[in-house]
């Protein structure tokens, strides 16, 4: 019986591999929006069954090149922003060639690193498995999600996002968190992987009477496809569940504001400009008697002293007793009148335009806010921007019965950084999370919906309200079953009010975090020493029988002369 995978060439092995990440890079969160979520659950098994198949020189090469492909093709907008600066900030012309440069070398660069992910999950399922179908396939699942979860990243851009149209699966995620649904992901793929190899081998096997069905492979399947019924299950009376408990609990008015100035434009308006226009569209929903207002990321370009309590330059364009919670930028001073840290912020102010509280951003984008390591900061000068200060960490602001776990732009991709947000120190928990974004710099890219729909899950997992608002869209309101209410348009003024369920539910996520990838991760590192331990005994035993023998087999040639 011959393997038609042994019989194709490195040429057509390369440009196969190229053609599988492209695929499996299209079935996940970027995409999804044009292929449905049901397109992840099996377009990552055919590379997983052609991969099982290669030598490990081979193996290691062609999986690397399926990483790479896959990433190229999920991070290609990463080039947006970086080429932009140069235009954005007025700098030389000169600058231009090396801002592409320099995307590019990103681009290539995080492409490369973050498809190395697929490399390390077929070198160990090729060692733990080697020749062995299920071992293989079955580490390769759970490497697969434990190296996902992991692995180092700059966009955390798990697999189990690509299920936020799989509205029962989706709802699991305030069991386990996101890595569970990666994992159901994966036992999908490997499956379908093992059972068509199952069927090769049986069919290619000329005599009849010879073919023998490996009936593994089946109970393999039969197994996944009862956990995934199970998930669904839970997930459908979960959403019920969680739907009751918002049509009982307190609801509060809340408005969000899209003014649509972009980042680029921020550098031609002045405050006063950008104030009105913010202002404007604030009034238009005062009718609706909001109690709070929400204006995105940086939507008032001033540098706002961190001491300053008078914020009444902002609330004087519009009349309304409602709060506002804007985003702008706080300096702090070194007591000698120079600043020496600068935060990206948010404040809340009541009607008179008077502080009652604020929030400096805790995880900064890396290349665009601070370097993400100091020898690099030159990269950060040479686009025209400043490095920011992280604040202290994850808090809620509260206030007349608004608690809100607040956080800015590329914090609502950190699931873990949102679960920490939802307590303060003293225990008290918040009833809302809300996000003000600028993703202004990415164009009309695949950027805006990724992050849309990143940032959704964190009100499945912690069962809270989202409240979004962003320069430039998608601003959106999400319920606590990861419902978009509202949506905005991309690049429209748009403003908007609705009435948001105040909720304080536990779930078991939010209350534990990633317990159930903190097993699955212990587990694997244990059962993989285990099976390294063991090799290495073999390795030792055989190398040691075959010394003796050696030993033995000069003793006997001296003997014989």
């Amino acid at each position: 019986m011959i393997d038609f995978r042994s019989q194709l060439k490195d040429r057509q092995k390369i440009l196969l591999y190229s053609i599988l990440g492209v695929i499996w890079s299209l079935s996940n969160i970027g995409y999804i929006k044009f292929f449905g979520s049901a397109f992840a659950w099996f377009t990552l098994a055919p590379a997983i069954f052609f991969l099982k198949n290669e030598k490990n020189y081979d193996g290691v090469k062609y999986s690397t090149i399926f990483g790479f492909v896959a990433y190229l093709t999920h991070f290609w907008w990463l080039v947006v922003p970086v080429t932009g600066m140069s235009k954005t900030f007025g700098l030389p012309d000169w600058i231009t060639p090396l801002s592409i440069l320099l995307g590019l070398v990103i681009f290539l660069g995080l492409s490369f690193f973050s498809g190395l992910n697929y490399t390390l999950c077929y070198v160990v399922s090729k060692f733990v498995g080697k020749n062995k179908s299920f071992l293989f396939y079955f580490c390769f699942a759970i490497s697969g999600t434990v190296f996902d979860y992991f692995y180092p990243k700059l966009w955390a851009d798990y697999l189990g996002y690509s299920q936020y149209q799989m509205v029962n699966i989706i709802q699991s995620v305030d069991l386990f968190g996101i890595s569970y649904v990666t994992f159901l992901i994966m036992l999908v793929n490997t499956g379908l992987a093992y059972l068509f190899e199952t069927l090769l081998q049986y069919f290619q096997t000329e005599d009849s009477s010879k073919r023998v069905f490996n009936k593994n492979s089946f109970k393999y399947c039969i197994g996944v496809f009862l956990l995934v019924v199970i998930t669904a299950v839970y997930g459908g009376i979960r959403y019920d569940f969680i739907n009751s408990k918002m049509k009982a609990a307190k609801k509060v008015s809340i408005g969000i504001v899209q003014g649509n100035i972009s980042g680029a434009e921020k550098k031609r308006k002045n405050s006063s400009e950008m104030i009105g226009i913010y202002s404007n569209l604030s009034s238009e929903l005062l009718v609706e008697h909001p109690k709070l207002i929400v204006w995105p990321e940086s939507a008032v370009s001033i540098w706002f002293d961190e001491e300053q309590n008078d914020f009444s330059r902002v609330r004087r364009r519009y009349s309304g007793n409602s709060l506002l919670l804007f985003g702008g930028h706080a300096r702090r001073n070194n007591g000698l009148g120079v600043s020496s840290d600068i935060f990206n912020s948010l404040f809340l102010v009541d009607s008179n335009g008077e502080k009652i509280d604020s929030y400096y951003k805790n995880k900064l984008l890396p290349f665009i806010e601070r370097a993400p390591a100091r020898f690099l900061s030159f990269v950060i000068s040479m686009m025209g921007l400043k490095e920011f200060s992280p604040g202290e960490g994850p808090v809620f602001i509260k206030h007349d019965g608004l608690k809100m776990a607040v956080n800015i732009c590329y914090e609502a991709l950190i699931p873990e950084y949102i679960r920490k947000s939802i307590f303060d120190k003293n225990g008290e928990c918040a009833n809302v999370i809300v996000n003000c974004t600028n993703d202004s710099w990415f164009g009309k890219t695949i950027e805006p919906e990724m992050h849309l729909r990143i940032s959704t899950i964190r009100a499945i997992e912690n069962r809270r309200c989202l409240v979004r608002a962003t320069c430039t869209g998608y601003s959106v309101f999400v319920d606590a079953n990861g419902v978009i209410d509202y949506r905005s348009h991309l690049y429209k003024p748009e403003a908007h009010v609705e009435k948001v369920p105040l909720l304080e539910i536990k779930s078991f996520y939010t209350s534990h975090g990633w317990i159930f990838i903190y097993l699955l991760g212990l587990i694997f590192a244990f059962c993989f020493s285990i099976v390294a331990l063991y090799r290495l005994y073999v390795y030792l035993r055989i190398t040691r029988r075959e010394k003796y023998n050696d030993y033995i087999k000069r003793r006997h040639d001296i003997w014989m002369r």
